[in-house]
């Protein structure tokens, strides 16, 4: 059994077993969700991706660094699609996340293969992420992974959006060998047991499906953005896809592979790389010459098309080098 140790609050949902620990309280399907309202025709989604603060990360010039992508694009929410950090320490973590909910911006977070990768337990972490502005609770429940959660966009009383956080777990052990996590089937039925039919969504996860390459091999130019390095999916298949196309998702996008921020169309689905948020780690550089790190903009409206768009920061000059958009037309 997988062991949770944070527990924001318990309330069940027939699919779902009970809380441990206490009076034995159900959770329900509403537990995961949170509902952010649309003021006018837009609402925007900053998705910040790879971030891999580190011992060696000048977190005052990676502050301002974002505080730049948050001042070109003014988002409503904000997405950290995994591996916000790297062998960090807590007081790295508590600052990078000091940091996000001083924006005072709704976010929320799904993680990657690295976030527990430091001097901290998985409960320790789980509480150093959900802040006042958090748009997510990590529940003690059953369904692998930590970071899954929904949120309904409203506009004058009615869900006419909906986003989505699964989590694409971390890693799988063979014996010496491991192999990336991926989306298992508990949390595909987790996934439709929280759709509102004929409502569109996007998704956020941070390993890619193993959709991406297919999608990638019948178009390698894509829609938007450049493919630098190959795609890293879990050897292991998931039902997700199959399921989000059938319910109504119109987009999936990830992080993981930090060179790329190439977006597909495959069947009927986008399914995308954000754009590393920052050189830490390894990045991209693109055909043009300039540096594939900066952030995602995704634009829902109340007409049901979105617009994707991938706006490039230099992490050394701060200077902005590119800026690109993709359409969706109305459904």
């Amino acid at each position: 059994m997988k062991r949770k140790h944070f527990l924001s609050f318990c309330l069940l949902v027939p699919l779902l077993a009970s809380c441990g620990g206490g009076g034995n309280i159900p959770i329900t399907t509403e537990d995961y969700g949170h509902t952010l309202s649309m003021s006018g025709d837009e609402f925007k989604i900053l998705q910040l991706t790879d971030i891999h603060w580190c011992l060696s990360t000048n977190i005052p010039r990676q502050k301002e660094y974002m505080d730049l992508l948050v001042e070109k694009t003014n988002p409503d929410f904000i997405v950290i699609t995994g591996d916000s950090l790297f062998t960090a320490t807590k007081n790295i973590a508590s600052a990078l996340y000091d940091y996000i909910d001083s924006l005072d911006i709704p976010y929320a977070v799904v993680y990657g293969n690295h976030d527990m990768q430091g001097m901290w337990s998985n409960a320790w972490m789980n509480e150093n992420v959900v802040r006042e502005n958090a748009a997510l609770s990590i529940l003690n429940d059953e369904i692998p992974g930590f970071t899954n959660w929904y949120i309904d966009i409203e506009k004058d009383g009615e869900t006419i959006w909906q986003l989505f956080g699964i989590d694409s777990n971390s890693y799988q052990q063979d014996g010496v060998s491991y192999d990336y996590g991926y989306i298992h089937e508990e949390q595909v039925d987790w996934y439709e047991s929280c759709v509102k039919e004929g409502v569109p969504s996007l998704g956020f996860i941070h390993i890619p499906l193993q959709e991406w390459k297919k999608a990638h091999e019948e178009d390698p130019d894509g829609i938007i953005g450049e493919m630098t390095e190959g795609n890293s999916p879990s050897s292991t298949p998931s039902a997700f896809f199959e399921s989000a196309k059938n319910h109504n998702m119109k987009g999936i996008f990830c992080g993981h592979d930090h060179a790329n921020d190439w977006n597909g169309l495959y069947e009927g689905v986008v399914l995308g790389y954000g754009v590393k948020c920052g050189k830490e780690l390894y990045y991209g550089v693109s055909e043009d010459g300039y540096d594939i790190t900066g952030a995602a903009l995704y634009t829902i409206r109340s007409d049901k098309s979105f617009q994707i768009r991938h706006i490039y920061l230099d992490n050394d000059t701060f200077e902005f080098t590119g800026d690109v958009s993709w359409e969706d037309s109305a459904l």
